[in-house]
Order: C-alpha cells, then sequence, then structure tokens
C-alpha cells in the first residue's frame, strides 16, 4: 500500500489491522520488499496499531498463516 501526498496530511498517524490468526510481520519504509526483516514489527491479530507515515512511504506486511483474511489501513486525524 502506497501512502501517496494528496491522501496523507503533513504528519499521518494510520493504525493497521488484520485479521490472520497467525500475526503478521510489518514495516513502513520507503521501499517495497517481499520478506521480514529485523526492522519488521509483529502484529498479532485483531489488534490494532499506529504508525507515523509519509508521503511516498509503503506498508509491506507477511503473514505466515494459511488461512484467509484481511488488512485494514486507516488514516487518523
Amino acid at each position: 500500500m502506497l501512502f501517496t501526498q494528496s491522501g496523507f496530511r503533513r504528519t499521518p498517524q494510520v493504525r493497521v489491522c488484520h485479521t490472520f490468526t497467525g500475526g503478521i510481520w510489518a514495516t513502513i519504509g520507503s521501499t517495497a520488499v517481499v520478506t521480514a526483516n529485523s526492522a519488521a514489527a509483529y502484529l498479532p491479530g485483531n489488534s490494532p496499531e499506529y504508525f507515523t507515515a509519509s508521503p511516498g512511504q509503503v506498508l509491506n506486511f507477511i503473514s505466515t498463516s494459511t488461512s484467509s483474511g484481511y488488512v485494514s489501513l486507516t488514516e487518523m486525524s
């Protein structure tokens, strides 16, 4: 998911929540990555987490869960 200039305020805070039972590993950075690294934060299912993001950054996440689910990203005011 890419944070764009027109869609975010100057210091946007975003909430990330998901429904995967095994959790996800997430990062927000300047480039897209497809593997977890030491900078990734573990997010358990149905537990919202808040991050600060800048225009042009991307949300990266992976999961080892074999169940279906979704990731929700919400801009906070």
